[in-house]
């Protein structure tokens, strides 16, 4: 009960806050009650309002650096280290006095392996406090990184002279001494530690690896089978296991260890290769064969998998399948005779004995050749065959490419919390457009609008939005507006058109604007309307999958007019950034990637809050392999509450 009052007080003052804009308060705002909302909500794990609270906040006071230094909290929780890292140091810029700031800013630098700048940080934390645990221990992580072995041990015997239960830095020390290539130095270290404490995992795992590197197999099952009772969710111990349990002929054990590593990784892929291969030994042929399926649906060029399933695909009465294989694995390797002899046999069985004397007598052919030394009069097509597609080695279990050997270095991390693990397709924001007013979408402010709406006579107000939906429009607006055969005025003109166009009407909106244009070819609206119909129309023809025929070329046209149409409304009306954002949309459209990076640049300068031109621009800059660029662009668009940014931002530190 005590849990759930923090809880509904919390709720409550959401209400309060955002019953209105933060814009319409932005005068009156008490930054001292938002500010404590937004601790609030930092400890209830939501950063994306948290971030909306200190976001207000620096609005009001720009110059208040405890706000940037709890904006910095979000951002770090939701994976925007170089935004949390941005905003630490105008806090520190702002009051330079505060060791928290500099500590954060460290762990966000660890986060982007900039390891020396994070070390100057912990450097300045612990000269106002020599004893800040975790300070001198982040600081070691940093040594270590650079390998600056001799400062790593004297930062963790600082450490372990003051705490000497501190068990992180035993580990840090065994790991130093590991890539020092000193093995029993690590293992000292490593049973320092467990005379202090037995439950811990990774020293079991430690003592597991170094039992396999030397073959003591029964030793490395018994120290892994401890890293698990003390910690069952790393799946990497089960892993190993594996190993040690294959090593010993326990298979069973061993292909439970796999099936554990599946259940907690269900895409690893040495985990199903390896327990395919051991359930074939077994005997347990269909499910193996399930097993080799899954890893040629990751892996289709994998020609040991194929070969295995192949194998057993014949063992089962498979030949057509076990067929199909076989000649995958000969159009991948031409010299496999063993194929060729494998589908000969599985022919023969399905009673096509004709392709099975073809497959014969190339074997035959190969085989006299050999015998007399002659050489063959058609070269062999060279593959190159890599060292784990080689054929003989099929039946030999795989491991991971990383060095298991490597302990991984804990970070102290109060910080870490839950991130926004939603999935987010990486797709570009599409196009903003003028369309009639509706009820759902989001819509944006543009001077030559609210001029128009102002003027117009009609209750129908134009609006820029980056959607715009035909089944919201009233069947009494749309009848309205087409019964108006001879409409002469330009503001009912215009509406029929962008009407029109809504309702995909691409005809009617094109006869509307040609009247439009003639009536006043500068007008910005009539030039936002065309390009935005030279658009649709290429996007149509590719639709309707006209682009490989000859009206590719229009299609080009059609893109190359729009953009020379908003190079006329930007001629009028220059700071226009919606145009500029637009306009990247269809450079992007012909493949003009780096006039696209350009656009959005501008667009950028000329609105530094444009939320949608940072992510757009993220996008790009991912495609094009800039990776410090796209996390800095999806942070900011994150930062201007698009809030979607953050699960790309996710995904780039993955693919990091």
């Amino acid at each position: 009960m005590r849990n759930i009052i923090p809880l509904l007080r919390y709720m409550a003052l959401c209400l309060v806050v955002f019953s209105g804009s933060f814009s319409s308060m932005r005068a009156q705002l008490n930054t001292e009650q938002v500010t404590l909302m937004g601790r609030a909500a930092l400890g209830l794990d939501d950063y994306v309002m948290a971030l909306r609270y200190f976001n207000a906040v620096i609005e009001a006071t720009p110059r208040q650096a405890n706000a940037y230094f709890l904006r910095a909290q979000a951002k770090f929780s939701l994976d925007d280290y170089q935004g949390a890292e941005v905003d630490c140091s105008t806090a520190i810029d702002l009051n330079p006095f505060r060791a928290e700031y500099y500590e954060l800013r460290g762990l966000c630098r660890i986060r982007r392996s900039a390891y020396k700048e994070a070390i100057a940080d912990y450097g300045c934390v612990l000269e106002e406090n020599p004893y800040n645990q975790t300070a001198l221990y982040n600081k070691a992580i940093c040594h270590l990184a650079v390998k600056e072995y001799g400062k790593v041990d004297s930062a963790t015997s600082v450490i372990l002279q003051r705490w000497s239960n501190f068990r992180n830095a035993y580990l840090v020390k065994a790991q130093s001494r590991l890539e020092q290539k000193d093995t029993l130095g690590g293992l000292y270290w490593i049973d320092s530690l467990l005379t202090i404490t037995k439950r811990e995992p990774v020293a079991w795992s430690f003592k597991g690896i170094y039992a396999l590197k030397k073959g003591e197999y029964a030793q490395a099952d018994s120290f892994l089978t401890q890293a698990i009772i003390y910690d069952a969710r790393q799946f990497e111990h089960y892993l190993l296991r594996a190993q040690a349990r294959n090593a010993l002929f326990r298979f069973d054990g061993a292909i439970a260890d796999y099936g554990k590593v599946i259940d907690f990784v269900p895409e690893h892929y040495v985990a199903h290769y390896n327990r395919g291969l051991l359930r074939a030994l077994v005997g347990d042929n269909n499910r193996a064969i399930k097993d080799f399926d899954f890893v040629l649906s990751l892996e289709p060029q994998n020609t040991i998998a194929r070969y295995n399933r192949a194998l057993l695909r014949e063992q089962t009465g498979n030949m057509r399948g076990a067929i199909e294989d076989y000649t995958q694995i000969i159009k991948q390797f031409p010299s496999f005779y063993a194929g060729y002899i494998a589908r000969a046999r599985c022919r023969r069985r399905i009673g096509d004995v004709r392709g099975a004397v073809n497959d014969e007598t190339v074997v035959a052919r190969v085989q006299l050749d050999l015998a007399f030394a002659q050489k063959r009069r058609q070269p062999i097509r060279k593959v190159v065959r890599r060292s784990e597609l080689e054929m003989k080695n099929y039946q030999q279990l795989i491991e991971e490419d990383a060095d298991t050997a490597q302990l991984s270095a804990t970070l102290t991390d109060a910080l870490h919390g839950k991130v926004q693990n939603k999935h987010t397709e990486r797709q570009l924001l599409p196009a903003f457009t003028i369309a009639v007013q509706t009820t759902s979408a989001p819509v944006y402010y543009l001077l030559e609008l609210q001029q128009f709406n102002v003027q117009t006579k009609t209750s129908e107000k134009l609006v820029l939005t980056r959607y715009h939906h035909a089944d919201t429009l009233s069947e009494e607006v749309m009848e309205r507006y087409e019964q108006l055969a001879n409409v002469v005025q330009a503001d009912s003109l215009l509406l029929r058109s962008v009407l029109r166009r809504q309702t995909y009407n691409l005809n009617g909106a094109q006869q509307d604007l040609a009247i439009l244009k003639q009536k006043d070819s500068t007008n910005t609206l009539v030039l936002w309307q065309e390009a935005l119909l030279l658009t649709d129309r290429a996007k149509t023809m590719v639709a309707e999958k006209q682009a490989m025929s000859p009206s590719a070329k229009l299609v080009t046209l059609q893109l190359e007019e729009a953009l020379a149409v908003y190079d006329r409304l930007l001629a009028f009306s220059p700071r226009n950034a919606y145009a500029y954002y637009n306009r990247a949309l269809v450079c992007i459209a012909l493949h003009r990637q780096k006039e696209a990076m350009d656009n959005l640049a501008q667009a950028i300068k000329m609105d530094r809050r444009f939320a949608e031109a940072y992510y757009n621009r993220g996008i790009l800059a991912w495609e094009a392999g800039h990776i410090d660029t796209a996390i800095a662009d999806f942070g900011r668009a994150g930062e201007l509450g698009l809030y979607q940014a953050y699960n790309l931002l996710k995904q780039l530190h993955k693919a990091k």
